[in-house]
């Protein structure tokens, strides 16, 4: 037999209600544990996939370059994982504002 719960007014109402019937609760949970019927919240609940802000992947770079970089980093009191990142989101937001123009790069 499937155990309904009360409606509840409130979250006050409701909070009252599991404080003052914490047997009852254990008991349905103990009864629904020996049927297995228990399920995880994910079951229950469609989470949204996890899904990473950051994409970690390799990038070669000339020694040369990355020396320099370590080198401003320092003078900056940053990481230079993130002061290559900060240079790479300018360049990003600086070839979207030009609209995609190619600009030469140097080799």
């Amino acid at each position: 037999m499937k155990k309904r719960l009360p409606k509840f007014r409130s979250e006050a109402e409701e909070a009252a209600w599991w404080d003052n019937n914490q047997e009852k609760a254990a008991a349905w949970l103990e009864e629904a544990a020996a049927k297995g019927q228990l399920r995880s919240v994910e079951d229950v609940v469609k989470l949204p996939p996890k899904v990473s802000r950051w994409w970690y992947g390799a990038v070669r770079l000339p020694a040369r370059e990355v020396r320099r970089a370590k080198r401003l980093a320092a003078r900056r009191g940053i990481a230079y994982e993130t002061l290559v990142r900060n240079l790479f989101q300018e360049a990003l937001d600086q070839a979207e504002s030009r609209g995609g123009r190619r600009r030469k790069v140097r080799a």
